[in-house]
């Protein structure tokens, strides 16, 4: 079963939709049905190219490379920054947007961060990027780590 990043977000504003009337309802609903269903297929798309490359399908670093460079930090780019235009009006709703901002904008960099290790080499920057996609899989799911 494949999982996305933001699964917890979208289990908790179904939560939230259950406990809540209907100016709220609406706001979650349009929140996860329009909102994120039209930019939800850029993370899908960055995600399955980062799996593409890694754990038991990685072959080399330069492959790790071009593919985190010209597949998955732009397109990954491009979900957050759509992400970050959504805007809420709900404290509750504005709370798990946030957090998947948290997430997301984590990953990110964790994403920049390999590319960086990958340039130079550097397996301690390396330890440190898997780190950070530890932490973000903490805020949010993770198909990978």
């Amino acid at each position: 079963m494949k999982r996305f990043l933001l699964t917890p977000g979208l289990f908790l504003t179904s939560i939230l939709s259950s406990c809540y009337r209907d100016p709220v309802l609406k706001e979650i609903n349009f929140y996860l049905h329009d909102k994120l269903a039209g930019i939800s297929h850029l993370e899908n798309k960055a995600i399955a190219a980062f799996e593409h490359v890694t754990g038991d399908n990685y072959t080399t670093d330069q492959e790790l490379y071009n593919t985190l460079i010209y597949d998955v930090i732009p397109v990954y780019y491009e979900f957050l920054t759509k992400l970050n235009y959504i805007e809420v009006q709900s404290p509750a709703l504005q709370k798990i947007h946030n957090s998947c901002l948290d997430g997301v904008n984590l990953q990110y960099n964790a994403f920049i961060n390999i590319a960086i290790a990958l340039e130079e080499l550097d397996k301690g920057k390396m330890d440190e990027a898997n780190a950070m996609l530890v932490d973000a899989c903490k805020l949010n799911v993770c198909p990978y780590v």
